[in-house]
């Protein structure tokens, strides 16, 4: 007896760990495809899973495409002074009313997710991705996952009832709010009754708790645009500590506790965030949208900035030399993108530049003959990104780089930059 309450004791906890798997790295659009599909009690494990436990990961996020701080600090005070009420999450979407203490209005909130990852937020009373009331229903979501009531997707939920549950479902809900639920109801059964409309043409029902919509982007995505927009780096005229310049990485722990960064500064201390959190594909894509601002502006940049442009150098090498999969492949297109673009201008580099790079780094790719392969690429030593081209082909991580993403600097990075300056000046 004793051996078979073992055996259904680790029965359970397989399965939890599976749907704890499960929840963390398959995506709605792979789960709404199983076959036989999932049952309500797993999708509901899964869904319980899915959201993100990781509270620092999600506020470096938000910072990103925010960049203010005080939201997500507002947000925590929103949280522990009990504002957040009737929170639920339905399949994979949170809903909550928080209450708003300085405008004395409730802000509805939606925040959909999966893979462990915000995907999609909304508030009634603010436009920002993450605005204060978001924030503050995430929060208590990562913090008190036992206290909020747990619900299948609403496809899943709606399946088992019958005609006249779902029509008591639908009038009482009317009911509570008329105006505003009546003219959309009535438009939507106008287009179900006539049969030429789109809705009857596609297949199933869209369910906002069971993932985003093929046409959805998401708060990555979003975020991302959003940077890439020109005008969100041109900030270089802000305070700064004593006309100090940020930008330099000799001293990466000044640099990351510092409050006095520019919008640049800021998401490239993101990207390193987010790097060391392991979130490898959106700190990349924000180091790529670095690049691609840098290069915009290339004839307008003061000495600082070019300092900061070849940090982002140095990180496009560590992660060539060090990641796998895409956004290796992407960084990799970026760099050489710029690097042949500089021969096709005749770009002619500041003397010192042809001889001293931020890491020296060496091709190790030979031939049969054991001579170093050169120019397989189309690369130009003298261009920029140079080194992230070569780190394409280390064999391992080069120990420069090793120290960089371990937060320490070889002294020979201090000579570069004084010398580098000396020669911008």
């Amino acid at each position: 007896m004793n051996e078979l309450v073992r055996t259904v004791s680790v029965k359970k906890t397989l399965y939890e760990l599976a749907a704890a798997k499960v929840g963390q790295h398959v995506c709605c659009s792979t789960l709404q495809k199983t076959n036989p599909p999932l049952d309500e009690k797993t999708l509901r494990v899964v869904a319980y899973n899915a959201f993100p436990r990781d509270e620092e990961h999600v506020r470096v996020i938000s910072e990103l495409s925010d960049n203010r701080p005080e939201y997500w600090n507002g947000g925590k005070h929103l949280f522990k002074d009990g504002y957040v009420k009737r929170i639920k999450q339905i399949g994979f979407l949170l809903a909550a009313v928080v209450e708003d203490n300085c405008h004395g209005k409730s802000a509805s909130v939606t925040v959909a997710f999966e893979k462990q990852r915000i995907t999609s937020t909304h508030c009634s009373l603010c436009n920002y991705l993450w605005c204060t009331h978001i924030v503050a229903a995430i929060v208590y979501r990562i913090r008190k996952p036992s206290k909020v009531l747990h619900h299948s997707p609403l496809t899943d939920a709606l399946l088992p009832l019958t005609k006249e549950q779902l029509q008591q479902l639908l009038q009482f809900t009317i009911t509570r709010n008329p105006g505003q639920l009546l003219c959309h109801v009535f438009e939507d059964l106008d287009k179900v009754r006539n049969r030429s409309e789109s809705i009857n043409l596609t297949q199933g029902y869209p369910d906002p708790t069971f993932g985003l919509h093929s046409d959805e982007e998401s708060t990555d995505q979003l975020s991302i645009k959003r940077i890439g927009r020109l005008p969100f780096f041109q900030d270089r005229d802000l305070p700064s500590n004593g006309n100090k310049t940020c930008c330099s990485l000799t001293d990466q722990d000044a640099f990351m506790s510092s409050r006095y960064l520019s919008r640049k500064e800021k998401c490239m201390k993101t990207a390193i965030e987010l790097l060391r959190k392991g979130d490898i594909n959106l700190s990349g894509e924000v180091f790529i949208q670095l690049a691609h601002y840098f290069f915009r502006v290339q004839d307008q940049l003061n000495t600082s900035e070019r300092i900061f442009m070849l940090n982002i150098e140095r990180w496009f090498s560590l992660f060539i030399a060090s990641c796998k999969g895409p956004i290796r492949e992407k960084m990799l297109s970026v760099a050489l993108k710029y690097n042949r673009n500089f021969v096709e201008k005749n770009y002619t580099p500041h003397e010192g530049e042809m001889t001293m790079r931020s890491i020296k780094l060496k091709k190790d790719r030979t031939d049969y003959n054991d001579n170093v392969i050169n120019n397989v690429m189309g690369e130009n030593r003298f261009g920029p990104f140079y080194e992230a081209i070569l780190a394409h082909f280390q064999n391992s991580i080069p120990e420069a780089l090793q120290l960089l993403y371990d937060k320490f600097t070889d002294n020979s990075l201090h000579l570069f930059e004084t010398h580098m300056k000396n020669l911008w000046t």
